[in-house]
Formats: C-alpha cells, structure tokens, sequence
C-alpha cells in the first residue's frame, strides 16, 4: 500500500512541477535585448489564495469598505442580479507575494484587479519566479514615452485685439485666451446654461500639480496621492525635476481652471481626486504599474471618469495595440467595465519614424481616444492616427490640440500656451463632466456614442480625426430630454382655451410616472 501511495503522489506532483508560468513575447524580447540590470516585471498569480468556503465571507467584507458612490456608478451598468463586488477587489495573497520576493525581486506595486504584483527583476530571477507554483505568467511593465509636440508661437493664441470686446459681451464667462478652445467645441451656451460639473467627480492621473495657482486653488479635492513617493502630497517638493508640476498643472487647468479673463476649464465646477504617477526627473521611461494602481485606486473612492495624457508603446509592437494586449488598455477597458468613463490622449507620435501610430490605452475598445485639431479645425501634424491593429477607428473624437490656455507651473499668476493631445483630451473629459451633471445615470458608453454622433463627421469617420471635433451642446442634448412646441398661432384672441402640443425626446427609456408639466398664466404661479 506504501508504494501505491508513492506511486500516486509521484504522478500528482510532476504535472505540478511541469506547468511553469508562462514568460510573455514582450518580456522575452526585452530580457533578450535589454541591458538594463533588471525589468519591472508585471508577476500573476492563478488565484488569490482564499478557500472557496472563505470567498463569500470575503466578498462581503470587501463590499462593506467600498464607498456607496461607487457602489451605484457600478449598478449602472451590471446587469440585474450581477454582483456589484467579485474576485477582482479582494486583496493579493501575501504568501505569494513574499515567495516572488523570497528570489531577490524588488517589490513595486500591486494591481487586484490582475491579481498581479509588479517588481524589478533579474533575468535569471524571472526564470525563477516563473517556475514558483502560483505563478500563472510573467510579463513586463510597459514603459512610456513623452514626446514633445512642436511649440507655436504665443502670439497665434492672442484674440485679434477688435474681437476682445465682443468676445466679453458674447457669454455669461469671459474666457480670454481660452475662448478660441471653448467656441470650437461649441461650449460657451453649455455654460451659459448653468453646466459646470457641480457634484461630479473627475480623476486626473498624470505628474505633479501647483494647485496654489489662481485658476486651480479653489477646486474641491477629494483624496491626492503621489504614487512616485507613496505620500498624499502631489505638489513639487524639495528635490522633485523642476518640470515635476509642469504638465499635470497645465492638464487640470483645461478641464478644472478657473480664471475670468485669462482661462475658463472645461468643467470648472467638478470636484477632483489627483494622482501623480509620473516622475519627470527619471532619466527612464516611467512605467505603467502606477498608474494602474492609481486607476484602482480612484475607482475605489467613486470617481466617475478619469482623464489621463499618458500613452504607452516602449518595447511593443504595432500588433500589440489590439484592444486586447497591453495591461494598461485592459485597465482602463477594466474600469469603464466598473462604471467608470476614461478618457486619454491619443498621443503625438504621427511623425515619429519608430512609432507613427496612437499609443496604449487609446486602443481600447471602451476607451475615448482624443486626437488634437488646430484652431481652423485641421488634424494637427503630431497627432497620432488610427486605427488599432484589429481594424478600429481611432481616435475617437478630436478638441483643440495647438495653442492651448493653460495655467504656468512656475508661478501663481502666470499663463502659457502649449500643444499636443494631452491638452485636447482634458476638454472632452469636461464635456463628459457636464454631460454627468445633467444626467448622472449615463453610462460610458452612453457618453462615448453622446459625443461621437455629435461631433463635426459623425457620418464619415476617420483615422485621422475619428467622429470628429465634439459638439458640447450636440453630445448634452444627444440623449435628452429634449422639449419643443409649436409656436401658438393666435394670441390675440382673448376667448381661448388654446391647444399647444410639445414633444419631449429621449433616446433613454422615458418614464412617463416622472414627468409633470408646469404653466403659468399672466405671469402668476407656476
């Protein structure tokens, strides 16, 4: 009986031993070609470690600690009786964790909803920890690249100086320099209307911030982390580059700025979580782990979209932008999944000979990908084109990407003009905000259709600019309601009653139990 048992467990353990976890292309590629002394490595495990009879009681400890914000933007789009919490928001196993770095790998990030922890690594420890037993794959952390659009002159960005007078007496706000950007996306009546984000939650990932600047100071912050330093401090401090608040500054002014005369955001009333994710004093490539622990993170505490300007292609191939592959597009499809739009920049690699094509996450399916146009509404020249490898048109729509009106990082009062897909992709995200304040149940991809089918070639989509420039008013009205009447033909004619018919338009599901009408006679009461 002995050594039947043997036998049996003989056969039990060889396959075991056998299934190594899988070593991805990309990383074999870079272990191969880099001569870096080790890789951010992304390590994913086959589960988390909990018992099946443990998984429920988990499960709802996990919902428990989750805000209700986020918990009813995720209702919006589950279907009924799907569970609002699974696997993906229970914590990793910390027994995996420490046997990854039992080899001598560098702990960095962790990422529940992958169930992966990132680290740096040995080629031969890669080999090792891809031999541990819990282990499904290893894969790298992509790195990302900023490339410089070219920079226009300032005076491009002035109002022609017999327009400065109108331009304060066409709108209720007096946008300054930033009117040219608001008008092509046909924003000022928006705001006449009383849109400005109020209630929603918006979350910028990018580098640092000088939230002291006067267009920034007032704007609601709900939670800030540095995930560069893993402190709750996102404002340059002693020994950061002396750029680390340079863009994330100039990208929260776009969609949050506030400044009469000199600039108006997109969404100035919203309310913001900032993460910093970008160290721009490192002389190499920053690395996507942060920031898709900062899109968990975010997601976590209730925002409802996210606009980020970073784009990712170091060490990938053209083949790999298939909506499928990169980490961070199947993040960022993962959080629009949850509830949560994302918005990014499509990025300004059109003239570069080694890429030339839009960068992850931008070819994600459920990700809005925004390309750049010039002030006559012409595709800019860096603005990266479609489409993903799988045949998908990107980007998905197009704001101003040249001459933007940004608040300067370098002091409290000052301000600049820059260009490239970072500062287009902002607006579209505030025009997204408004839409959310007027309708807070749409969905993402309610949203997403909202502003394609009313931007300037809906009916003829392109690589280069996608659906087109957005409309702000098209994409507010697309999903209603709507209210028109027939004007009433006779007034003058005091005996009455007089027929007046209106028809209110919705392309949602119309409730007719919600809807009351309101008149007034001679001026009196509602």
């Amino acid at each position: 009986m002995k050594s039947v048992g043997l036998f049996i467990l003989i056969i039990l353990l060889v396959p075991a031993l056998a299934q190594a976890g899988e070593i991805s292309h990309v990383l074999e590629r870079a272990m191969s070609q880099s001569d870096a002394p080790t890789l951010g490595v992304w390590v994913k495990f086959h589960d988390k470690g909990i018992a099946e009879k443990d998984m429920a009681a988990a499960l709802a400890a996990q919902e428990a600690i989750l805000p209700q914000k986020t918990l009813t933007r995720r209702l919006r789009v589950l279907d009924a009786g799907q569970p609002v919490i699974d696997g993906r928001d229970l914590p990793l196993s910390t027994l995996y964790l420490s046997g990854v770095e039992a080899t001598g790998a560098q702990p960095r990030r962790i990422s529940r909803w992958f169930n992966a922890g990132s680290f740096n690594a040995t080629n031969e420890q890669i080999r090792e920890i891809s031999n541990l037993p819990y282990v499904k794959s290893v894969d790298l952390v992509a790195q990302f690249l900023r490339s410089i659009p070219p920079v226009f002159p300032e005076s491009e960005i002035e109002l022609p100086e017999n327009d400065k007078n109108a331009e304060e007496e066409r709108w209720n706000l007096n946008y300054g320099a930033s009117l040219i950007a608001a008008e092509l996306i046909n924003l000022p009546p928006v705001h006449d209307l009383g849109l400005t984000g109020d209630g929603v939650v918006v979350a910028v990932l990018d580098a640092g911030f000088t939230l002291s600047h006067e267009s920034l100071q007032n704007i609601p912050i709900l939670a800030q982390w540095d995930f560069v330093h893993d402190d709750d401090n996102v404002e340059w401090e002693p020994g950061d580059h002396e750029w680390q608040n340079r863009h994330g500054s100039q990208v929260l002014s776009t969609i949050m700025g506030f400044s009469q005369g000199n600039l108006i955001g997109t969404a100035y009333g919203a309310s913001t979580i900032l993460a910093m994710t970008e160290d721009t004093g490192d002389e190499t490539p920053i690395e996507e782990d942060n920031w898709v622990a900062a899109v968990e993170w975010v997601e976590s505490l209730g925002a409802d979209l996210v606009t980020s300007s970073l784009g990712y292609y170091y060490w990938y191939d053209y083949s790999d932008l298939d909506g499928n592959t990169a980490l961070i597009t199947r993040a960022a499809d993962m959080a629009v999944g949850w509830g949560m739009s994302v918005f990014t920049s499509a990025g300004n690699e059109r003239n570069n000979p080694e890429w030339g094509y839009l960068t992850a996450p931008a070819d994600g399916d459920s990700v809005v990908a925004v390309g750049a146009v010039d002030f006559s509404g012409t595709v800019a020249s860096f603005s990266s084109p479609g489409p993903t490898y799988d045949g998908r048109i990107k980007p998905d729509v197009c704001a101003l990407g040249v001459g933007n009106r940004v608040a300067a990082y370098f002091d409290d009062h000052s301000f600049m003009s820059v260009s490239g897909t970072s500062f287009a992709a902002p607006q579209v995200a505030g025009v997204a905000t408004l839409m959310l304040e007027r309708i807070p149940t749409l969905t993402p991809m309610q949203i997403r259709d909202a502003l394609r089918e009313g931007a300037s070639q809906n009916r003829d989509p392109d690589n280069d600019m996608g659906w087109g420039i957005i409309d702000a008013v098209a994409a507010m009205s697309y999903w209603g309601p709507t209210i028109t009447h027939e004007p009433l033909p006779n007034t003058e004619n005091t005996v009455g009653p007089y027929e007046i018919v209106s028809t209110i338009t919705d392309r949602a599901l119309l409730d007719n139990s919600t809807l009351f009408l309101y008149w007034r006679l001679d001026g009196g009461n509602w």
